[in-house]
């Protein structure tokens, strides 16, 4: 179902009324990176910044818990020292595409050159890190973000 919810957010966030390029910068919108397991000589040393989005409205970001104005100021700072501003978000399967979306919104309107990966359910397994699946999967060494890369679009891209 997330991957359904991946879908449709691409389609959400890129498409514009009346344009048939998602590619052309609009004014309306949002533009995400869809990630895929990375090749097998790719050697990666990763930082990531995940936000973890679960039923309720509880938002995590990496391994603690925060209420959304606690995750914008952790994830401000957190984005000021780094030079790729990427966040992975990883949202549960029974949140609504339109939370997900509210949140990116809000993300993307604090660091405008922010740049949004969204991960599936089938790429990193369970979402929630109470949930004792969720350590399990962390040790499977096929799942998980640590094992997704994204292409981040060219400085003058129009993804932009």
């Amino acid at each position: 179902m997330l991957c359904q919810m991946a879908a449709v957010l691409l389609c959400a966030v890129c498409l514009v009324p009346g344009e048939s390029d998602a590619a052309t910068k609009s004014d309306v919108g949002y533009n995400v990176l869809l990630p895929r397991p990375c090749p097998a000589d790719v050697i990666i040393d990763r930082r990531d910044l995940v936000v973890r989005y679960l039923p309720s409205g509880k938002l995590w970001l990496n391994a603690e818990q925060l209420d959304e104005d606690g995750l914008r100021s952790r994830l401000q700072a957190a984005l000021t020292t780094r030079a790729e501003k990427l966040v992975w978000i990883a949202a549960d399967e029974h949140v609504s595409y339109g939370e997900v979306l509210s949140v990116i919104s809000t993300l993307k309107q604090d660091t405008p050159d922010l740049h949004i990966a969204l991960a599936t359910k089938a790429q990193t397994g369970p979402v929630d890190p109470t949930d004792i699946e969720f350590t399990k999967t962390q040790l499977n060494a096929k799942l998980g973000i640590s094992m997704l890369c994204v292409r981040l679009p060219p400085e003058k891209s129009a993804l932009q």
